[in-house]
Formats: C-alpha cells, sequence, structure tokens
C-alpha cells in the first residue's frame, strides 16, 4: 500500500508528532508498505524542502503554493491513503486555521484518509478560564468542519477520553495507543527505587474527566501530587 503521512512539522528532535510520524512511517516501510512524508506548516525551513520520499513546506509559503505542491506531491506518489496526524498548533500559532477544512479536501480530494488525534481542542478541564474556552469551542469547530470534509475516513486518537470528547460532538474514534518517541537508556542505578513500583513522568495534561482507576487497573498507581 502506498501511505502518505501528513503532518505539521517533520523536523527532526524539534517536533513530537513529527517524529512519531518519521518512525511510524519507518516501521510501515519495513513491513513492506511504500511510504512518503509531507509536512503543510513547518517552521523550522524556509520555502520548501526534498527529501528522500519526503516533502517539507515552510510555514513561510502562501498557502496557496502549499496547497498546490502538496497536492502534486500526493498525486506524483499515487498515494492511496494519507494518515493525518493532527495537533491544532502544528497547523497555526493558535490553533485557529479556519480555512483547514478547505485546504485538506482540495489537497486529499477522494483519497481515503486515517485521522491521528494526538491532541483536540483546549479548555476541556473544569474550571478552564472562559477565554481558554472559546478558543477552544472555534478550534472544535474547525475539527468538526475538518472531519466532515475528509468524505473517506477512519478516526483515531490515543486515549479514553479523547474518544468520549469526541463521541459527544458525533466523531466516532477508535482507540489506538502511541508508541513511545523517547530512545531506551540504560537505568541510573544509583537511582533509589521502592520494590514494585514503576515511576512515571507525564508530558501535557490529559482533560476532563480522566479515570484514574484506568490506571490502576493497569496495575499503575499515580502518585500524590
Amino acid at each position: 500500500m502506498k501511505i502518505l503521512f501528513l503532518a505539521g512539522s517533520l523536523e527532526p528532535g524539534k517536533d513530537g508528532v513529527g517524529d512519531y510520524t518519521r518512525t511510524l512511517a519507518t516501521e510501515c516501510a519495513r513491513l513492506g508498505h511504500e511510504t512518503f512524508l509531507l509536512s503543510f506548516y513547518d517552521p523550522w525551513i524556509n520555502g520548501s524542502m526534498r527529501e528522500p520520499a519526503a516533502l517539507r513546506l515552510g510555514t513561510m509559503m502562501p498557502s496557496s503554493d502549499r496547497v498546490k505542491a502538496a497536492r502534486e506531491f500526493l498525486t506524483a506518489n499515487r498515494a492511496e491513503i494519507v494518515s493525518l496526524q493532527f495537533v491544532s498548533y502544528s497547523f497555526h500559532p493558535a490553533g485557529l486555521n479556519v480555512a483547514l477544512p478547505q485546504i485538506l479536501r482540495v489537497i486529499i480530494g477522494q483519497t481515503r484518509v486515517q485521522v491521528m488525534f494526538h491532541e483536540l481542542w483546549i479548555g476541556t478541564q473544569i474550571g478552564a478560564p472562559v477565554q481558554v474556552k472559546a478558543l477552544g469551542l472555534c478550534q472544535r469547530k474547525i475539527i468538526q468542519a475538518m472531519v466532515k470534509a475528509l468524505a473517506y475516513r477512519i478516526v483515531h486518537t490515543s486515549c479514553s477520553v479523547h474518544v468520549q470528547l469526541l463521541a459527544r460532538y458525533g466523531i466516532d474514534a477508535k482507540l489506538l495507543p502511541l508508541f513511545g518517541n523517547v530512545p531506551v537508556v540504560s537505568a541510573d542505578s544509583s537511582l533509589a527505587r521502592a520494590d514494585n513500583v514503576l515511576h512515571l513522568g507525564m508530558f501535557g495534561d490529559l482533560g476532563e474527566p480522566w479515570a484514574a482507576r484506568d490506571f490502576e487497573a493497569s496495575g499503575i498507581h499515580r502518585a500524590a501530587e
């Protein structure tokens, strides 16, 4: 299968979703698929940059030029499916690219799409400030319009909270666990550790509501904050 992976940025070591996307494409290629990479809003380059089986489009390019180049790249490689690795802030500094649904429809056309939501809209936590909720509402509307604009799609996200939030607004999403981007290194033997205790560092926010019992059921207990 020919798969085109579409992300905001692909700068190695500078974008977590970009690193994830590169790793995923490499593994798919190892399994026999033909893979291509496309970054549509890449702040780390000027203009466009070609890499082996990849095209990176910088943020300073006019939007119409980026759309044309992305569409030509997809068509030239005859992609059978597009894997959209989505974070709102990957496509606009404030996560408010209101033209994104139409842009993606032009680029992707009738090609099948898999959407992976790494993050959703902000302001879902209890007690969020009004201005944060307002911004999150705008981001949610863009996401809803984007999913509707993609004719043939399957939607994934990485945690059950996001599945519930998407379902609340009419988007059927399946759970697809993430693999880690952080390389495995030898543990520092000087660090003290209690028997049968797994120490975890969490980056970001799970949002609300999240269930601690889901962690407890898997043998992982949340440390007191």
